[in-house]
């Protein structure tokens, strides 16, 4: 199933918003790495920040966020791209979660038409959410005044909706006019969680709710699922790349050589025959 990323920009110029529920995405990328506990909130919020982050600067580029955590716990990262399809990976270096603590880093990459990779990195306080972090990413190094909220709702280990919004104050706006958007924010919305809990995870009803009394036009729409780019291509090729003295050895062994592709888990099994062919062909 897919999920829906809207974009929306108000008709005096103030304010452009991406509003989404990624529910169907998160779900499928948690099932992949594994993920429960604390880790699954954190990397379902990655996710989620990470699609609405590529709506918002980079709808046409593929982008990456990464969480780095403290004390050398581990990482995740969060992958998406124009053509629609998100995944994720989640590596940890010790027992227990990957930490927000002092320390710890959010990087967003984006690839450029180029083939340039353009990042940015900033560092986390200790406890901050990937919403704070992502506030604190679009002023550093985006230099853009933005109000942002995600969040991955559980019942237990299940997953039971996730997604978020951004609000992003453009140029024609008055300086005040964050300020006032982020106290009604504030206000109206109270906890950002119990309000699309009762809007029952709609991307069109927060964004209509956001925008409440404001002229408005929606100016995009995103189709988003969990996917991934590997494929059986891929995985020969990556075997072809390997010494004529390791392929001969593996041959020789007359065994099925089994691999899985560690963003979803996806199970390859090449034959004696295929790497045969890879022999010739190198």
């Amino acid at each position: 199933m897919t999920d829906q990323l809207y974009v929306a920009i108000t008709e005096d110029g103030a304010f452009r918003v991406v509003t989404g529920n990624l529910t169907n995405t998160v779900r499928e990328a948690l099932a992949a790495q594994n993920v429960t506990g604390k880790d699954a909130v954190t990397f379902g919020e990655l996710i989620v920040a990470t699609a609405i982050y590529r709506i918002t600067m980079a709808h046409t580029m593929r982008v990456q966020g990464v969480l780095k955590g403290s004390d050398s716990s581990g990482y995740m990262l969060a992958d998406s791209h124009p053509e629609g399809w998100c995944r994720g990976l989640v590596r940890r270096t010790k027992d227990g979660p990957v930490e927000v603590k002092s320390g710890a880093l959010l990087q967003m990459m984006r690839t450029l038409a180029s083939g340039e990779l353009h990042q940015g990195v900033v560092q986390l306080e200790p406890g901050a959410s990937i919403s704070d972090g992502m506030m604190t990413y679009f002023q550093q190094s985006e230099q853009l005044a933005c109000q942002m909220e995600v969040c991955c709702e559980f019942d237990g280990d299940e997953l039971v909706r996730a997604g978020g919004y951004v609000v992003e104050l453009l140029p024609e706006a008055p300086e005040y006019g964050l300020a006032i958007m982020t106290a009604r924010l504030e206000n109206d919305f109270g906890q950002f969680p119990e309000k699309f809990r009762e809007w029952e995870g709609s991307p069109v009803t927060l964004r209509d709710e956001i925008l409440y009394g404001m002229d408005f036009a929606q100016t995009g729409h995103a189709e988003v699922r969990f996917g991934c780019e590997c494929s059986r291509v891929r995985v020969l090729a990556s075997l072809g790349t390997i010494g004529v003295e390791d392929l001969q050895e593996m041959i020789s062994a007359g065994e099925t050589v089994e691999l899985s592709c560690d963003y979803c888990n996806t199970e390859y099994r090449v034959e004696p025959e295929e790497l045969r062919g890879l022999l010739s062909s190198s």
